[in-house]
């Protein structure tokens, strides 16, 4: 008598969903973004407080622990090292931040490709950002000759140092008393 296995002799799947919060993460963004493609945009420049409102609820329905995050620096002096320099810059920002438990805060940006002049925005710079904020400063790192804060006549454009633009955009380090968190 032949006893059947348990375990398959081919295996169509990975095994499992990934482990690690952050790439779990990522693998459910992508699979919402392959399935609801036709329910409007779900990365785009520019509009980051609908995309973010949007996610969060979209994430909290997969019973992801998301919240809406925003930051003006604006209203608390916001800077941000341009040359060297300490430079009095502000712009509203909205994301989504899950912080799962036992690892750190993930930030989702559905509109990142807005900090990035030409065709960095194209090549290279993924269309929804997840990750650290210290995965975000390199990032920006990597793309430094294309950040900007302003879409259209940014002069600092490409002079922004890449862990002070991260900390700005996203309430971390020493901006994070401009982040609010609903």
């Amino acid at each position: 008598m032949i006893r059947p296995t348990r375990a398959p002799i081919l295996r169509q799947t990975p095994p499992g969903p990934p482990v690690n919060p952050a790439e779990r993460l990522k693998a459910t963004i992508g699979r919402i973004m392959a399935a609801e493609a036709a329910d409007g945009p779900w990365a785009a420049e520019g509009i980051c407080l609908d995309l973010a409102g949007k996610w969060a609820e979209r994430l909290r329905r997969e019973g992801i622990p998301a919240r809406l995050a925003t930051v003006d620096p604006d209203q608390f002096g916001g800077s941000v090292l341009v040359d060297g320099k300490a430079t009095r810059a502000g712009k509203f920002h909205a994301f989504v931040i899950v912080r799962p438990k036992g690892g750190p805060e993930i930030i989702l940006d559905a509109s990142v490709r807005q900090f990035f002049a030409g065709s960095a925005s194209r090549r290279g710079v993924p269309e929804v950002f997840v990750g650290t904020a210290g995965e975000a400063a390199a990032l920006f790192r990597r793309f430094r000759h294309a950040l900007r804060l302003e879409v259209d006549g940014d002069a600092r454009a490409g002079r922004y140092e890449p862990t002070s633009f991260a900390d700005l955009v996203y309430g971390a380090g020493s901006q994070a008393r401009a982040r609010q968190v609903y």
